[in-house]
Protein backbone atom coordinates (compact mmCIF):
# COMPACT_ATOMS: atom_id res chain seq x y z
CA UNK A 1 0.00 0.00 0.00
CA UNK A 2 2.76 2.45 0.70
CA UNK A 3 4.70 1.63 -2.19
CA UNK A 4 1.65 2.50 -4.01
CA UNK A 5 1.40 5.63 -2.55
CA UNK A 6 4.58 6.39 -3.28
CA UNK A 7 4.21 6.09 -6.69
CA UNK A 8 1.12 7.75 -6.92
CA UNK A 9 2.45 10.39 -5.37
CA UNK A 10 5.10 10.66 -7.89
CA UNK A 11 3.07 10.25 -11.09
CA UNK A 12 1.45 13.32 -9.53
CA UNK A 13 4.82 15.16 -9.35
CA UNK A 14 5.81 14.18 -12.78
CA UNK A 15 2.13 15.86 -14.00
CA UNK A 16 3.00 18.66 -11.85
CA UNK A 17 6.21 19.24 -13.58
CA UNK A 18 4.93 18.20 -17.00
CA UNK A 19 2.02 21.42 -16.63
CA UNK A 20 4.81 23.73 -15.20
CA UNK A 21 6.89 23.30 -18.67
CA UNK A 22 3.56 23.68 -20.27
CA UNK A 23 2.84 26.95 -18.62
CA UNK A 24 6.20 27.75 -19.17
CA UNK A 25 6.14 27.33 -22.84
CA UNK A 26 2.86 29.42 -23.01
CA UNK A 27 4.63 31.96 -21.87
CA UNK A 28 6.22 34.79 -24.95
CA UNK A 29 9.45 35.25 -25.63
CA UNK A 30 10.84 39.08 -26.21
CA UNK A 31 13.78 39.69 -28.72
CA UNK A 32 15.11 42.88 -29.11
CA UNK A 33 17.99 44.29 -31.69
CA UNK A 34 18.66 48.24 -31.27
CA UNK A 35 15.76 48.57 -34.15
CA UNK A 36 13.29 45.73 -33.31
CA UNK A 37 11.52 44.07 -30.74
CA UNK A 38 10.04 40.53 -31.84
CA UNK A 39 7.07 39.50 -29.44
CA UNK A 40 6.42 35.76 -30.21
CA UNK A 41 5.56 32.19 -28.64
CA UNK A 42 8.85 30.49 -30.64
CA UNK A 43 12.26 31.93 -30.00
CA UNK A 44 14.03 31.09 -33.54
CA UNK A 45 11.35 32.16 -35.38
CA UNK A 46 11.79 35.35 -33.14
CA UNK A 47 15.18 35.48 -33.69
CA UNK A 48 15.29 35.05 -37.24
CA UNK A 49 12.50 37.83 -37.70
CA UNK A 50 14.89 40.09 -35.71
CA UNK A 51 17.81 38.97 -37.84
CA UNK A 52 15.72 39.64 -40.87
CA UNK A 53 14.73 43.33 -40.17
CA UNK A 54 18.00 44.11 -38.88
CA UNK A 55 19.76 43.17 -42.45
CA UNK A 56 16.61 44.88 -44.19
CA UNK A 57 17.12 47.77 -42.19
CA UNK A 58 20.79 47.77 -43.36
CA UNK A 59 19.58 47.77 -47.01
CA UNK A 60 17.16 50.77 -46.74
CA UNK A 61 19.78 52.90 -45.39
CA UNK A 62 22.60 51.80 -48.21
CA UNK A 63 20.01 53.56 -50.44
CA UNK A 64 18.07 55.99 -48.73
CA UNK A 65 18.93 58.80 -46.50
CA UNK A 66 17.17 57.81 -43.40
CA UNK A 67 18.33 60.07 -40.71
CA UNK A 68 15.07 60.73 -38.27
CA UNK A 69 15.43 56.86 -36.67
CA UNK A 70 13.53 56.60 -33.59
CA UNK A 71 14.48 56.26 -29.96
CA UNK A 72 11.72 53.30 -29.50
CA UNK A 73 12.56 50.16 -31.40
CA UNK A 74 9.56 49.06 -33.32
CA UNK A 75 7.39 45.58 -32.11
CA UNK A 76 6.33 43.18 -34.28
CA UNK A 77 3.94 40.23 -32.86
CA UNK A 78 4.77 36.45 -34.52
CA UNK A 79 2.87 34.38 -32.50
CA UNK A 80 1.93 31.51 -34.37
CA UNK A 81 -1.51 30.44 -34.84
CA UNK A 82 -2.88 32.86 -32.85
CA UNK A 83 -5.32 33.68 -35.85
CA UNK A 84 -6.15 29.58 -36.47
CA UNK A 85 -10.62 29.28 -37.11
CA UNK A 86 -10.70 32.98 -38.03
CA UNK A 87 -12.34 33.75 -41.18
CA UNK A 88 -10.95 37.39 -40.58
CA UNK A 89 -6.98 36.10 -40.59
CA UNK A 90 -5.22 39.55 -41.34
CA UNK A 91 -2.37 39.75 -43.36
CA UNK A 92 0.82 41.41 -42.10
CA UNK A 93 -0.14 44.72 -41.02
CA UNK A 94 0.06 47.39 -38.59
CA UNK A 95 -1.12 47.14 -34.94
CA UNK A 96 -2.78 50.76 -34.10
CA UNK A 97 -1.38 52.76 -31.92
CA UNK A 98 0.55 56.13 -31.82
CA UNK A 99 4.24 55.52 -31.30
CA UNK A 100 3.75 51.74 -30.64
CA UNK A 101 5.17 50.41 -34.10
CA UNK A 102 3.46 47.02 -33.55
CA UNK A 103 3.02 45.19 -36.75
CA UNK A 104 1.08 41.52 -36.91
CA UNK A 105 3.16 38.55 -38.41
CA UNK A 106 0.76 36.01 -39.38
CA UNK A 107 1.34 32.67 -38.22
CA UNK A 108 5.17 33.36 -37.40
CA UNK A 109 5.98 33.73 -40.60
CA UNK A 110 9.66 36.11 -41.16
CA UNK A 111 8.24 36.48 -44.51
CA UNK A 112 5.04 36.54 -46.45
CA UNK A 113 4.25 36.77 -49.91
CA UNK A 114 2.72 40.49 -49.77
CA UNK A 115 6.08 41.59 -48.21
CA UNK A 116 3.61 43.10 -45.40
CA UNK A 117 6.39 43.08 -43.11
CA UNK A 118 8.91 45.06 -45.01
CA UNK A 119 6.69 47.40 -46.50
CA UNK A 120 5.10 48.15 -42.99
CA UNK A 121 8.71 48.59 -41.45
CA UNK A 122 9.55 50.89 -44.81
CA UNK A 123 6.46 53.08 -44.14
CA UNK A 124 7.28 54.31 -40.48
CA UNK A 125 10.47 54.75 -41.46
CA UNK A 126 9.57 56.66 -44.53
CA UNK A 127 6.95 58.62 -42.03
CA UNK A 128 9.38 60.09 -39.81
CA UNK A 129 11.94 61.26 -42.26
CA UNK A 130 9.84 62.44 -45.55
CA UNK A 131 6.71 64.51 -45.54
CA UNK A 132 6.30 62.52 -49.40
CA UNK A 133 8.53 60.57 -51.09
CA UNK A 134 9.16 60.93 -54.75
CA UNK A 135 5.92 58.46 -56.35
CA UNK A 136 8.23 56.76 -58.20
CA UNK A 137 10.16 55.93 -55.30
CA UNK A 138 7.70 55.17 -53.11
CA UNK A 139 6.11 52.75 -55.31
CA UNK A 140 9.00 50.97 -56.58
CA UNK A 141 10.35 50.59 -53.16
CA UNK A 142 7.10 49.08 -52.44
CA UNK A 143 7.24 46.61 -55.55
CA UNK A 144 11.10 45.55 -54.76
CA UNK A 145 10.12 44.59 -50.88
CA UNK A 146 6.98 42.86 -52.31
CA UNK A 147 8.57 41.23 -54.77
CA UNK A 148 12.65 40.93 -54.30
CA UNK A 149 12.98 40.99 -50.45
CA UNK A 150 10.67 39.55 -48.98
CA UNK A 151 9.18 37.07 -51.28
CA UNK A 152 8.72 33.40 -50.60
CA UNK A 153 10.38 30.94 -52.85
CA UNK A 154 9.51 31.28 -56.15
CA UNK A 155 11.00 33.89 -59.23
CA UNK A 156 9.98 37.39 -58.55
CA UNK A 157 8.47 37.98 -62.16
CA UNK A 158 9.62 41.17 -64.20
CA UNK A 159 7.64 44.33 -64.90
CA UNK A 160 5.71 44.62 -68.26
CA UNK A 161 7.26 47.30 -69.93
CA UNK A 162 6.49 48.11 -73.28
CA UNK A 163 8.92 50.45 -75.37
CA UNK A 164 5.87 52.63 -76.40
CA UNK A 165 4.82 53.14 -73.20
CA UNK A 166 7.38 53.88 -70.81
CA UNK A 167 7.72 57.30 -69.30
CA UNK A 168 10.72 58.90 -70.75
CA UNK A 169 12.73 58.73 -67.47
CA UNK A 170 13.49 62.56 -67.80
CA UNK A 171 9.54 63.35 -66.97
CA UNK A 172 9.20 60.56 -64.46
CA UNK A 173 12.31 61.39 -62.36
CA UNK A 174 11.16 65.47 -62.89
CA UNK A 175 7.77 64.82 -60.84
CA UNK A 176 6.17 66.70 -64.02
CA UNK A 177 4.85 63.60 -65.53
CA UNK A 178 1.05 64.27 -67.07
CA UNK A 179 -1.49 62.78 -65.46
CA UNK A 180 -2.52 60.26 -68.26
CA UNK A 181 0.64 58.86 -67.65
CA UNK A 182 0.33 58.56 -63.84
CA UNK A 183 -3.58 57.09 -63.48
CA UNK A 184 -5.51 54.48 -65.11
CA UNK A 185 -8.46 55.11 -67.51
CA UNK A 186 -11.01 55.90 -64.72
CA UNK A 187 -8.52 57.73 -62.63
CA UNK A 188 -9.45 56.00 -59.34
CA UNK A 189 -5.51 54.16 -59.08
CA UNK A 190 -1.89 54.47 -60.22
CA UNK A 191 -1.19 53.02 -63.82
CA UNK A 192 -0.15 49.93 -64.03
CA UNK A 193 2.77 51.18 -66.54
CA UNK A 194 4.08 53.76 -63.78
CA UNK A 195 4.24 51.23 -61.34
CA UNK A 196 5.67 48.69 -62.94
CA UNK A 197 8.19 51.50 -64.51
CA UNK A 198 9.09 52.40 -60.91
CA UNK A 199 9.75 48.76 -59.70
CA UNK A 200 12.15 48.39 -62.39
CA UNK A 201 13.70 51.95 -62.07
CA UNK A 202 14.57 51.02 -58.21
CA UNK A 203 15.98 47.15 -59.18
CA UNK A 204 18.12 48.97 -61.48
CA UNK A 205 19.52 51.60 -58.79
CA UNK A 206 19.94 49.04 -56.28
CA UNK A 207 21.24 45.17 -58.05
CA UNK A 208 22.40 46.71 -61.48
CA UNK A 209 25.99 46.56 -61.38
CA UNK A 210 26.26 44.84 -57.81
CA UNK A 211 24.72 47.47 -56.58
CA UNK A 212 26.93 50.42 -57.57
CA UNK A 213 24.11 53.08 -57.89
CA UNK A 214 22.87 52.90 -54.42
CA UNK A 215 24.38 55.80 -53.37
CA UNK A 216 22.95 57.53 -56.42
CA UNK A 217 19.49 56.78 -55.32
CA UNK A 218 20.51 58.01 -51.69
CA UNK A 219 21.87 61.08 -52.69
CA UNK A 220 18.32 61.46 -54.46
CA UNK A 221 16.26 61.25 -51.36
CA UNK A 222 19.10 63.13 -49.76
CA UNK A 223 18.64 66.29 -51.84
CA UNK A 224 14.71 66.02 -51.56
CA UNK A 225 14.88 65.94 -47.55
CA UNK A 226 16.69 69.33 -47.91
CA UNK A 227 14.00 70.83 -50.33
CA UNK A 228 15.88 70.39 -53.60
CA UNK A 229 12.89 70.32 -56.77
CA UNK A 230 12.80 66.68 -58.01
CA UNK A 231 14.14 67.52 -61.49
CA UNK A 232 17.44 69.13 -60.08
CA UNK A 233 17.76 66.34 -57.79
CA UNK A 234 18.21 63.99 -60.91
CA UNK A 235 20.32 65.58 -62.66
CA UNK A 236 22.55 66.08 -59.25
CA UNK A 237 22.34 62.32 -58.12
CA UNK A 238 22.36 60.72 -61.82
CA UNK A 239 24.03 62.79 -63.67
CA UNK A 240 23.38 62.68 -67.61
CA UNK A 241 19.25 61.27 -67.63
CA UNK A 242 20.00 60.18 -71.30
CA UNK A 243 22.82 58.02 -70.43
CA UNK A 244 20.57 56.74 -67.76
CA UNK A 245 17.97 56.02 -70.06
CA UNK A 246 19.69 54.05 -72.26
CA UNK A 247 21.40 51.80 -69.25
CA UNK A 248 17.79 51.06 -67.83
CA UNK A 249 16.65 50.30 -71.13
CA UNK A 250 19.49 47.62 -71.82
CA UNK A 251 18.98 46.31 -68.17
CA UNK A 252 14.89 45.90 -68.11
CA UNK A 253 15.99 43.35 -71.17
CA UNK A 254 17.04 40.75 -68.69
CA UNK A 255 15.03 37.58 -68.29
CA UNK A 256 14.13 38.07 -64.72
CA UNK A 257 14.49 40.52 -61.96
CA UNK A 258 16.67 38.80 -59.36
CA UNK A 259 16.29 39.14 -55.06
CA UNK A 260 18.57 40.22 -52.47
CA UNK A 261 16.66 38.27 -49.99
CA UNK A 262 16.15 40.31 -46.66
CA UNK A 263 15.16 36.98 -44.79
CA UNK A 264 18.08 34.95 -46.10
CA UNK A 265 19.12 32.69 -43.09
CA UNK A 266 22.33 33.74 -43.10
CA UNK A 267 24.38 32.14 -39.90
CA UNK A 268 24.32 34.85 -36.69
CA UNK A 269 25.26 34.40 -33.04
CA UNK A 270 22.76 33.26 -31.20
CA UNK A 271 23.53 35.85 -27.98
CA UNK A 272 23.91 38.78 -30.42
CA UNK A 273 20.16 39.57 -29.74
CA UNK A 274 19.09 39.54 -26.15
CA UNK A 275 15.81 38.03 -25.06
CA UNK A 276 13.58 37.34 -22.31
CA UNK A 277 10.36 35.37 -20.97
CA UNK A 278 7.53 37.64 -20.70
CA UNK A 279 5.29 37.16 -17.57
CA UNK A 280 2.44 34.74 -17.93
CA UNK A 281 0.12 38.16 -17.21
CA UNK A 282 1.82 40.01 -19.44
CA UNK A 283 1.47 36.96 -22.17
CA UNK A 284 -2.00 36.83 -22.05
CA UNK A 285 -2.50 40.67 -21.59
CA UNK A 286 -0.36 41.07 -25.06
CA UNK A 287 -2.75 37.90 -26.89
CA UNK A 288 -5.72 39.21 -25.28
CA UNK A 289 -4.93 42.56 -26.92
CA UNK A 290 -4.45 41.17 -29.81
CA UNK A 291 -7.22 38.41 -30.56
CA UNK A 292 -9.70 41.62 -29.61
CA UNK A 293 -9.16 42.75 -33.52
CA UNK A 294 -10.47 39.59 -34.57
CA UNK A 295 -12.28 37.03 -32.14
CA UNK A 296 -13.86 39.55 -29.18
CA UNK A 297 -15.29 36.54 -27.37
CA UNK A 298 -12.12 34.67 -26.88
CA UNK A 299 -10.22 37.85 -25.83
CA UNK A 300 -12.30 38.57 -23.15
CA UNK A 301 -11.55 35.01 -21.91
CA UNK A 302 -8.09 35.46 -21.79
CA UNK A 303 -7.87 38.86 -20.48
CA UNK A 304 -10.83 37.43 -18.01
CA UNK A 305 -7.72 35.51 -16.55
CA UNK A 306 -5.32 37.91 -16.95
CA UNK A 307 -7.71 40.06 -14.79
CA UNK A 308 -7.90 37.23 -12.58
CA UNK A 309 -4.22 36.40 -11.69
CA UNK A 310 -3.31 40.04 -11.34
CA UNK A 311 -6.44 42.01 -11.00
CA UNK A 312 -3.73 45.25 -10.57
CA UNK A 313 -2.04 45.00 -13.14
CA UNK A 314 -1.69 48.04 -15.37
CA UNK A 315 -0.74 46.17 -18.71
CA UNK A 316 -3.72 44.12 -17.86
CA UNK A 317 -6.01 47.32 -17.65
CA UNK A 318 -4.46 48.90 -20.52
CA UNK A 319 -4.93 45.39 -22.69
CA UNK A 320 -9.05 45.69 -21.77
CA UNK A 321 -9.28 49.50 -22.51
CA UNK A 322 -8.27 48.48 -25.82
CA UNK A 323 -10.27 45.37 -25.82
CA UNK A 324 -13.24 48.08 -25.08
CA UNK A 325 -12.26 50.69 -27.82
CA UNK A 326 -12.30 48.08 -30.09
CA UNK A 327 -15.87 47.01 -29.11
CA UNK A 328 -17.21 50.50 -29.33
CA UNK A 329 -17.90 50.46 -25.98
CA UNK A 330 -15.93 53.69 -25.18
CA UNK A 331 -16.75 54.34 -21.41
CA UNK A 332 -15.84 51.08 -20.43
CA UNK A 333 -12.68 51.55 -22.79
CA UNK A 334 -12.10 55.11 -20.31
CA UNK A 335 -12.70 53.25 -16.96
CA UNK A 336 -10.03 50.68 -18.11
CA UNK A 337 -7.62 53.55 -19.35
CA UNK A 338 -7.77 55.60 -16.34
CA UNK A 339 -7.31 52.90 -13.84
CA UNK A 340 -4.29 51.74 -16.27
CA UNK A 341 -3.15 55.37 -16.00
CA UNK A 342 -3.88 55.62 -11.92
CA UNK A 343 -1.61 51.77 -11.63
CA UNK A 344 1.25 52.90 -13.90
CA UNK A 345 1.26 56.98 -13.84
CA UNK A 346 4.20 56.79 -16.50
CA UNK A 347 1.85 55.57 -19.05
CA UNK A 348 1.46 57.82 -21.50
CA UNK A 349 -0.45 55.77 -23.89
CA UNK A 350 -2.73 55.12 -21.26
CA UNK A 351 -3.57 58.73 -21.06
CA UNK A 352 -3.42 59.47 -24.16
CA UNK A 353 -6.28 56.45 -25.29
CA UNK A 354 -8.47 57.90 -22.11
CA UNK A 355 -8.75 61.05 -23.61
CA UNK A 356 -9.23 58.98 -27.16
CA UNK A 357 -12.08 57.07 -25.28
CA UNK A 358 -13.83 60.19 -23.87
CA UNK A 359 -13.58 62.21 -27.02
CA UNK A 360 -16.05 59.87 -28.82
CA UNK A 361 -18.63 60.79 -26.31
CA UNK A 362 -19.23 64.53 -27.31
CA UNK A 363 -20.29 66.25 -24.18
CA UNK A 364 -17.89 69.14 -22.93
CA UNK A 365 -17.13 67.24 -19.07
CA UNK A 366 -15.46 64.58 -21.52
CA UNK A 367 -13.71 67.34 -23.09
CA UNK A 368 -12.53 68.49 -19.63
CA UNK A 369 -11.08 65.07 -18.76
CA UNK A 370 -9.76 64.62 -22.17
CA UNK A 371 -7.64 67.73 -21.86
CA UNK A 372 -6.92 66.68 -18.14
CA UNK A 373 -4.91 63.00 -19.63
CA UNK A 374 -3.88 65.05 -22.91
CA UNK A 375 -1.38 67.43 -20.18
CA UNK A 376 -0.28 64.21 -18.61
CA UNK A 377 0.77 62.55 -21.40
CA UNK A 378 2.52 65.13 -22.76
CA UNK A 379 4.02 65.70 -19.02
CA UNK A 380 5.08 62.06 -18.95
CA UNK A 381 6.36 62.02 -22.85
CA UNK A 382 7.25 65.34 -24.05
CA UNK A 383 8.22 63.98 -27.13
CA UNK A 384 4.83 62.56 -27.61
CA UNK A 385 3.36 64.66 -30.73
CA UNK A 386 0.04 63.11 -31.23
CA UNK A 387 -1.07 63.70 -27.52
CA UNK A 388 0.14 67.91 -28.50
CA UNK A 389 -2.12 67.44 -31.97
CA UNK A 390 -4.82 65.91 -30.41
CA UNK A 391 -5.34 68.54 -27.39
CA UNK A 392 -4.56 71.42 -30.10
CA UNK A 393 -8.03 70.81 -31.74
CA UNK A 394 -9.83 70.04 -28.52
CA UNK A 395 -8.60 73.78 -27.88
CA UNK A 396 -9.73 75.21 -31.27
CA UNK A 397 -13.55 74.85 -30.18
CA UNK A 398 -12.59 78.19 -28.22
CA UNK A 399 -11.96 80.71 -29.42
CA UNK A 400 -10.29 82.69 -26.36
CA UNK A 401 -7.70 79.48 -26.57
CA UNK A 402 -6.81 79.39 -30.00
CA UNK A 403 -3.15 80.69 -29.08
CA UNK A 404 -2.31 77.68 -26.76
CA UNK A 405 -4.07 75.51 -29.33
CA UNK A 406 -1.51 77.19 -32.08
CA UNK A 407 1.72 76.84 -29.60
CA UNK A 408 0.15 73.07 -29.37
CA UNK A 409 0.60 72.28 -33.38
CA UNK A 410 4.31 74.28 -33.74
CA UNK A 411 5.59 72.09 -31.06
CA UNK A 412 4.04 69.15 -32.85
CA UNK A 413 5.19 70.34 -36.13
CA UNK A 414 9.10 70.55 -34.05
CA UNK A 415 8.79 67.19 -33.20
CA UNK A 416 7.90 65.96 -36.40
CA UNK A 417 9.47 68.62 -38.39
CA UNK A 418 9.26 66.03 -42.06
CA UNK A 419 5.36 66.38 -41.71
CA UNK A 420 3.81 69.22 -43.57
CA UNK A 421 0.63 68.09 -41.86
CA UNK A 422 0.83 69.88 -38.60
CA UNK A 423 2.34 73.06 -40.42
CA UNK A 424 -1.26 73.09 -42.41
CA UNK A 425 -3.15 72.76 -39.07
CA UNK A 426 -0.91 75.28 -37.82
CA UNK A 427 -2.00 77.35 -41.06
CA UNK A 428 -5.76 76.55 -40.24
CA UNK A 429 -5.41 78.29 -36.65
CA UNK A 430 -3.29 81.19 -38.04
CA UNK A 431 -6.54 81.83 -40.28
CA UNK A 432 -8.66 81.22 -37.53
CA UNK A 433 -7.28 84.02 -35.32
CA UNK A 434 -6.75 86.37 -37.87
CA UNK A 435 -3.07 86.66 -38.89
CA UNK A 436 -3.55 85.77 -42.55
CA UNK A 437 -0.12 86.92 -43.83
CA UNK A 438 1.67 84.47 -41.74
CA UNK A 439 -0.54 81.61 -42.58
CA UNK A 440 0.01 82.42 -46.43
CA UNK A 441 3.98 82.84 -45.80
CA UNK A 442 3.80 79.39 -44.56
CA UNK A 443 1.18 78.05 -47.30
CA UNK A 444 3.45 79.55 -49.97
CA UNK A 445 6.71 77.55 -49.46
CA UNK A 446 4.67 74.36 -49.06
CA UNK A 447 3.00 75.21 -52.29
CA UNK A 448 6.80 75.94 -54.15
CA UNK A 449 8.06 72.10 -52.40
CA UNK A 450 4.59 70.74 -54.35
CA UNK A 451 5.09 72.62 -58.02
CA UNK A 452 4.40 69.21 -60.04
CA UNK A 453 3.73 66.76 -58.00
CA UNK A 454 0.22 65.51 -59.09
CA UNK A 455 -0.08 63.42 -56.27
CA UNK A 456 0.86 64.47 -53.18
CA UNK A 457 0.96 68.21 -54.70
CA UNK A 458 -2.66 68.24 -55.40
CA UNK A 459 -3.39 66.74 -52.08
CA UNK A 460 -1.69 69.88 -50.28
CA UNK A 461 -2.21 72.39 -52.69
CA UNK A 462 -6.48 72.46 -52.11
CA UNK A 463 -6.05 72.06 -48.43
CA UNK A 464 -4.22 74.97 -48.10
CA UNK A 465 -6.55 76.99 -50.77
CA UNK A 466 -9.80 75.76 -48.91
CA UNK A 467 -7.69 76.86 -45.59
CA UNK A 468 -6.40 80.32 -46.72
CA UNK A 469 -9.62 81.34 -48.74
CA UNK A 470 -12.11 80.42 -45.66
CA UNK A 471 -14.05 83.79 -44.63
CA UNK A 472 -15.66 82.48 -41.51
CA UNK A 473 -15.01 79.53 -38.87
CA UNK A 474 -19.00 79.30 -38.96
CA UNK A 475 -18.52 76.99 -42.48
CA UNK A 476 -16.77 74.55 -40.22
CA UNK A 477 -19.70 73.97 -38.17
CA UNK A 478 -22.26 71.29 -38.58
CA UNK A 479 -25.97 71.74 -38.85
CA UNK A 480 -27.71 70.87 -35.74
CA UNK A 481 -30.17 68.98 -37.79
CA UNK A 482 -27.05 66.55 -39.16
CA UNK A 483 -26.48 65.66 -35.35
CA UNK A 484 -28.55 62.90 -34.94
CA UNK A 485 -29.38 61.26 -38.18
CA UNK A 486 -32.22 59.16 -38.26
CA UNK A 487 -31.02 57.03 -41.21
CA UNK A 488 -31.57 54.56 -43.69
CA UNK A 489 -28.35 53.05 -43.74
CA UNK A 490 -26.76 52.84 -46.43
CA UNK A 491 -22.75 52.36 -48.43
CA UNK A 492 -21.01 53.97 -50.97
CA UNK A 493 -17.88 53.08 -52.72
CA UNK A 494 -15.60 54.95 -54.43
CA UNK A 495 -12.33 57.70 -54.57
CA UNK A 496 -12.08 60.05 -51.88
CA UNK A 497 -10.95 62.70 -53.87
CA UNK A 498 -11.28 65.26 -50.83
CA UNK A 499 -11.11 65.11 -47.21
CA UNK A 500 -11.00 67.83 -45.30
CA UNK A 501 -10.95 68.25 -41.47
CA UNK A 502 -11.69 71.49 -39.57
CA UNK A 503 -11.75 72.00 -35.71
CA UNK A 504 -12.62 70.68 -33.33
CA UNK A 505 -13.45 67.17 -35.16
CA UNK A 506 -15.12 67.87 -37.77
CA UNK A 507 -14.63 65.78 -41.19
CA UNK A 508 -16.01 65.76 -44.26
CA UNK A 509 -15.50 63.15 -47.48
CA UNK A 510 -16.30 63.91 -51.05
CA UNK A 511 -16.34 60.22 -52.85
CA UNK A 512 -16.54 60.10 -56.56
CA UNK A 513 -17.73 56.45 -57.20
CA UNK A 514 -17.43 54.77 -60.61
CA UNK A 515 -20.23 56.43 -62.83
CA UNK A 516 -18.27 59.58 -62.19
CA UNK A 517 -20.96 60.76 -59.16
CA UNK A 518 -19.68 62.83 -56.23
CA UNK A 519 -21.13 62.88 -53.32
CA UNK A 520 -20.62 64.38 -49.60
CA UNK A 521 -20.38 62.57 -46.50
CA UNK A 522 -20.00 64.27 -43.13
CA UNK A 523 -19.00 63.65 -39.69
CA UNK A 524 -18.78 65.99 -36.21
CA UNK A 525 -16.78 64.44 -34.84
CA UNK A 526 -14.00 61.62 -35.73
CA UNK A 527 -13.00 59.77 -33.45
CA UNK A 528 -16.51 58.32 -33.52
CA UNK A 529 -15.90 56.82 -37.08
CA UNK A 530 -14.90 53.36 -37.46
CA UNK A 531 -11.91 52.90 -39.74
CA UNK A 532 -10.72 49.57 -41.20
CA UNK A 533 -8.17 48.18 -43.50
CA UNK A 534 -8.71 45.33 -45.32
CA UNK A 535 -10.25 42.61 -43.00
CA UNK A 536 -8.77 43.90 -40.02
CA UNK A 537 -10.31 46.87 -38.26
CA UNK A 538 -8.05 49.94 -36.91
CA UNK A 539 -8.10 52.43 -33.99
CA UNK A 540 -8.19 55.78 -34.87
CA UNK A 541 -4.80 56.30 -33.70
CA UNK A 542 -3.22 54.02 -36.41
CA UNK A 543 -3.82 56.83 -39.11
CA UNK A 544 -4.17 59.89 -40.17
CA UNK A 545 -7.68 60.33 -41.77
CA UNK A 546 -7.71 63.63 -42.52
CA UNK A 547 -4.61 63.37 -44.64
CA UNK A 548 -4.14 59.60 -45.50
CA UNK A 549 -7.54 58.90 -46.78
CA UNK A 550 -6.97 61.43 -49.43
CA UNK A 551 -7.05 59.76 -52.81
CA UNK A 552 -7.50 56.19 -51.32
CA UNK A 553 -10.58 54.44 -52.86
CA UNK A 554 -12.64 53.67 -49.86
CA UNK A 555 -16.31 52.57 -48.93
CA UNK A 556 -17.91 54.78 -46.43
CA UNK A 557 -20.81 53.90 -44.65
CA UNK A 558 -23.47 56.11 -43.74
CA UNK A 559 -26.65 57.11 -42.10
CA UNK A 560 -28.99 58.81 -44.43
CA UNK A 561 -30.13 62.66 -43.89
CA UNK A 562 -32.99 65.17 -45.48
CA UNK A 563 -30.55 67.17 -46.72
CA UNK A 564 -29.14 68.83 -50.55
CA UNK A 565 -26.08 69.42 -49.33
CA UNK A 566 -24.84 66.49 -47.51
CA UNK A 567 -25.42 62.47 -48.51
CA UNK A 568 -24.72 61.32 -45.24
CA UNK A 569 -23.44 60.99 -41.71
CA UNK A 570 -20.42 58.88 -41.52
CA UNK A 571 -20.07 55.96 -39.23
CA UNK A 572 -17.00 53.93 -40.60
CA UNK A 573 -14.75 54.11 -43.19
CA UNK A 574 -12.82 50.78 -45.04
CA UNK A 575 -10.13 51.52 -47.45
CA UNK A 576 -10.59 48.93 -50.26
CA UNK A 577 -7.17 48.63 -51.43
CA UNK A 578 -3.82 51.37 -51.47
CA UNK A 579 -3.41 54.35 -53.81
Amino acid sequence: MVTKLKYTALFLLIILFLSSISWADDRLIEVRSPHVVVIGDNERLARETVHALDNFHNILYQCIEFTNDRETPWTVVAIKDLWNGSRDRPKDLMLPGPNRGMMRLDKGRVSSGEGGLGRSYFYQLQSRNYSALPVWVDLGMKSVIRNNLFSPNRKPGKPDLNPKKRIPLELLLSGKADADYLYSSNRSSISNILRDQSWALVHYLLFADDGAHKGKLKTFTGLIRRGIPEGDAAVQAFGDLKLLENEFANYIKEVSFHKQRATQSAKFDKEQYPSRKLSEVESLALKGEEMAFLNRKKAKKILDKAFRLEPQNSRVHEALGFYYLQSRDRQEAWKFFTSAAELDPSSYLAHYYAAESKLGLNSPEDATAAEKHLRKAIEVNPQFEPAYVMLSFLLQAQKDRLPEALSLMVKASMLQPLSDTYRIHVIGILVKMGRNEEAIKIGRKIFDRYQGDLTTGKLYTERLKQILTAKDSKEFRLPDALRKPAGPAGKMVGQAVSVQCSPPMRMDILVRNSKGQELHYVTDNYFKVRYRADVRTLLISSIEPCFQLQNDVVKVEYLGVDSSEFSGVITAVTIQKEQ
